[in-house]
């Protein structure tokens, strides 16, 4: 039942991912695997709570479980339980020192309590480790925005466009770098770009931009 609840969440199928995790948990209550998973489609499904509480009950089955902890760091960043959170992820970087998710996730933890430098340290180091990680440019790309580090930005948000050109908001991101670099009709491609692929754009923005436009043009 775990093995194919995660065919089924691998293939996007959440409910029946959910149903063979449940099945699997009611069989072997004390399945440590199977109860991660569940609380990864808790998290998805916005029941975060109910994830946390998995990942406790599966380090209470398995206390040296990186896994639980750093779904359960993920979790609880989201239920804006920060100081649990950065143990958990601390934990993860003990047992495993080269983890590049619990160091892209620390970074996001950082970054929501607004400590962008110590985020940027973190992804850097998690793309150190794992240098095709998609996931932690587009977040770096976020974090060098902030420091006005444009070229840097616009770099790390081309490499993780490369590995999800359907991704909306990676296009809304590459705008806001370019809009900070003056490039004005750049900005409005990649928001249009990023409207048609269902990535939510206010209009005051496109027009903000135009003004911009046509102010330069002038």
């Amino acid at each position: 039942h775990n093995n194919l609840g995660s065919y089924y969440q691998k293939n996007n199928r959440l409910e029946e991912a959910l149903n063979e995790f449940n099945e699997a948990i009611r069989l072997q209550p004390k399945y440590p695997e199977a109860l991660i998973n569940r609380s990864d489609i808790f998290r998805v499904k916005g029941n975060t709570q109910q994830a946390i509480n998995d990942c406790t009950h599966a380090l209470q089955y398995n206390p040296d479980y990186p896994g639980a902890h750093m779904n359960r760091g993920i979790a609880l960043s989201i239920a804006g339980k920060y100081d649990s959170a950065y143990r958990d992820f601390k934990l993860v970087l003990i047992a495993e020192p080269n983890n590049s998710h619990a160091y892209s996730n620390l970074g996001n933890l950082l970054d929501m309590q607004g400590k962008t430098d110590s985020a940027l340290l973190c992804y850097n180091r998690a793309i150190e480790i794992e240098p095709t990680y998609a996931d932690c440019y587009k977040n770096r790309a976020r974090s060098n925005l902030a420091f006005h580090h444009y070229d840097a930005a616009l770099s790390d948000i081309n490499y993780a466009i490369s590995a999800y050109e359907n991704d909306g908001s990676l296009y809304a991101t590459r705008a806001d770098i370019e809009f900070a670099q003056n490039n004005f009709q750049a900005a409005i491609d990649d928001a249009t770009r990023a409207q048609q692929l269902g990535f939510n754009i206010n209009p005051a923005y496109f027009e903000m931009l135009k003004q911009k436009l046509l102010r330069e043009s002038k």
